[in-house]
């Protein structure tokens, strides 16, 4: 007879074994791509809430942030990430606690599936996070940037040389490789690139020295979210030029949907907020008389008139508009048709004066028909005297 370790045991330092293996492999396995901006939307009491969730991941060390839809940024603390999972705390210093956070990508839809629980309240909230694309390639190849998604895009921007003439300049700032470039394009000179940039969420600088130039230039300016703008100046040896830049419209969008297609805003078809019209015609003198008896309004004569108005755009699809029209009718100058209107001094000198002034409303339907049409239906509301 011989002793032996007992068969449980063998069982229990296998099973040991294997699970030390298991999560030998779980833990050697890469973490998923949780790097950029999340984006979950769910019901609440004053209807859709939207919620961001931005991780940022610095040589290993990750940061990030939540923003809800009235635009509040709360930093969340404590984020860890094991191959497909995230979790994280998010403080919430107004009530005195503190809710967590669990979420698992799945990597073939790219979606976020969490959880959020907060302590003493036994229901969790469930959202589904998708990835918010700041950038993408149309059918044609050409990027387009999400509006308010920040300073990289294509600008435009009008700067005033010293004699007062404008020049259409475009700023390029890309950020594909984790550093950011810079370029200018205007008409007249070569594309010039950007030395030393430096480019955050809110400001932007760099140098940059134009073809045949003898000095450097500088830009320094800001990125304003809230209006999706770049405002700035461009400097050398003292000398300044304030500019706004906005996005180039063709390189807009708003969206992917759930297929990856971009979501493109309406065409614009009002390029201009003001608009001035101007117009002549020609009011005929329309008479029907029974036996040659004729009255005032019977022996008036056709005459040229004119009109202008003022339409000023308050939105690409509405408008409101001022009209003043000035003219009339004349007086014939058959004198025996006059003879019995002596009295009153009518004479064919005279005119019946039609002025008077208009104020409406309009509002476009072309978009909402079909934005590649160039058919723009519209219905105006208008009054006046």
């Amino acid at each position: 007879m011989t002793l032996g370790t007992n068969p449980k045991v063998w069982s229990i330092l296998l099973l040991a074994v294997l699970a030390t293996l298991i999560c030998g492999v779980s833990w050697a396995q890469d973490d998923a791509d949780f790097a950029g901006e999340w984006e979950a939307s769910s019901e609440g009491p004053n209807g859709q809430v939207t919620v961001i969730l931005k991780l940022e991941n610095n040589d290993g060390v990750w940061s990030g942030s939540m923003v809800g839809t009235a635009g509040i940024s709360r930093d969340i603390q404590g984020i860890r990430v094991t191959g497909n999972r995230v979790k994280f705390d998010i403080p919430i210093p107004e009530r005195n606690m503190t809710a967590n956070f669990s979420g698992t990508l799945d990597l073939e839809s790219d979606i976020l599936d969490a959880s959020i629980s907060v302590p003493n309240m036994p229901q969790q909230q469930e959202l589904e996070y998708h990835r918010r694309l700041t950038s993408a390639k149309s059918e044609t190849g050409k990027k387009k940037y999400l509006v308010g998604s920040g300073p990289a895009g294509i600008w435009q921007g009008r700067v005033r040389a010293p004699d007062g003439e404008e020049t259409l300049v475009t700023l390029t700032l890309e950020n594909e490789t984790g550093d950011y470039t810079a370029t200018l394009e205007d008409p007249f000179v070569d594309v010039v690139r950007g030395q030393n940039v430096k480019v955050t969420d809110t400001l932007i600088s760099f140098t940059f020295r134009p073809t045949g130039a003898d000095y450097p230039s500088h830009f320094t300016g800001t990125y304003i979210a809230a209006d999706d703008r770049v405002s700035g100046s461009f400097s050398q040896r003292g000398v300044s030029r304030f500019v706004k830049f906005s996005r180039d419209p063709s390189t807009i969008m708003l969206g992917t949907t759930a297929d990856g297609q971009i979501i493109e805003p309406a065409r614009v078809r009002h390029q201009h907020k003001l608009g001035i019209t101007g117009r002549l015609s020609y009011w005929p003198a329309l008479h029907m008389v029974k036996d040659e008896t004729y009255n005032l309004n019977a022996i008036t004569t056709s005459q040229l008139n004119f009109d202008g108005a003022i339409r000023y755009w308050i939105m690409d699809n509405f408008s409101v508009m001022v009209r003043g029209f000035r003219g009339g009718l004349g007086f014939t100058d058959d004198a025996a048709k006059l003879a019995q209107f002596e009295e009153i001094g009518l004479t064919s000198e005279s005119t019946v004066k039609l002025d008077g002034w208009e104020f409406g409303i309009t509002g476009f339907l072309g978009n909402a028909i079909g934005e590649n049409s160039h058919f723009n239906p519209f219905m105006s509301f208008v009054g006046g005297k």
